[in-house]
């Protein structure tokens, strides 16, 4: 084959696999997810976010538990080495969130993160390489609850957590 029929190949295929993404339903809740109508039954709210450090590759996360009177019942932190980005520490975040959220015994829950990118990701069941290993594990993790909804909170409103994931990355050892 020569580069131009490698080139042109290339573009066809590229078609066919547009043509069929349109095709397909645009988005569904997650397994478990409860589609909105009405009220939505809240027992706990996890306020979560993540801690990234480039020099080291660290990440750290923290978990806050809130009661529906926006009480903290707990809170949870972690961290790990060789997380390759903030938006990879993000996604650890999050299925560390619904890990704990589950020991907890917890089955209605919202979970609220800056990450406006990795909240939009998991709502519309993206595929984006560099977290895609993680994706699907929170996709599975959520079919464990009768709902699990994802909310995308301001950073200035996520304060908390961003404390207990940074407290977290600087106890990684170097």
């Amino acid at each position: 084959m020569t580069e131009q029929e490698v080139v042109s190949l290339a573009l066809k295929e590229v078609r066919i696999w547009q043509t069929a993404q349109q095709d397909q339903p645009k988005s569904t809740p997650l397994k478990g997810q409860v589609p909105y109508v009405g009220r939505r039954v809240v027992e706990a709210q996890c306020f979560v976010d993540a801690a990234w450090n480039v020099g080291f590759s660290g990440g750290g996360c923290g978990c806050i538990f809130k009661d529906v009177n926006n009480i903290t019942t707990h809170q949870f932190s972690s961290n790990c080495s060789c997380v390759g980005s903030a938006f990879v520490a993000e996604a650890l975040a999050v299925k560390a969130c619904l890990k704990a959220a589950r020991s907890l015994g917890l089955s209605n829950l919202n979970v609220w993160s800056d990450s406006k990118s990795l909240v939009m990701a998991i709502s519309n069941k993206e595929k984006i390489t560099e977290v895609q290993g993680i994706l699907f594990d929170i996709s599975r993790l959520c079919s464990s609850f009768m709902s699990v909804v994802f909310v995308h909170v301001p950073r200035l409103n996520n304060v908390e957590a961003d404390a207990l994931a940074k407290a977290a990355l600087f106890h990684l050892p170097v």
